[in-house]
């Protein structure tokens, strides 16, 4: 079963053309309740970007809005969106995006192997 007896939901999205997003944050913030959610995946498949669309669905405190323009370089907790770049290896440790509610969701480095 490859560890996915617990999976709810598959959800073919695009960041890019925001496809999907809704629904898909729709679902996680149905079957988070209230718990922090891990994005986990290869490198470079795009779990920055997907997280950068999905923030602004979830609606960050007041103030710490993203940017219309992803890609911004660096990251810090004003800023409030995660990096994005062709290159992989950008994102080096898990990064936390507080949620209004106090949980999180994380980006996580890519899986190389």
């Amino acid at each position: 079963n490859f560890g996915l007896q617990h999976v709810k939901a598959v959800v073919a999205v695009s960041s890019q053309n925001r496809r999907y997003i809704g629904v898909l944050g729709d679902i996680l913030e149905e079957q988070r309740k209230g718990r922090s959610v891990y994005f986990i995946g290869r490198c470079n498949v795009g779990k920055s970007s997907l997280i950068n669309a999905l923030m602004k669905k979830f609606m960050p405190r007041p103030g710490h809005e993203i940017p219309a323009s992803e890609g911004t370089p660096g990251f810090g907790a004003e800023k409030m969106h995660a990096t994005v770049f062709k290159a992989p290896g950008t994102t080096l440790s898990p990064i936390p995006f507080t949620l209004a509610d106090g949980s999180h969701i994380y980006d996580t480095p890519g899986i190389m192997h």
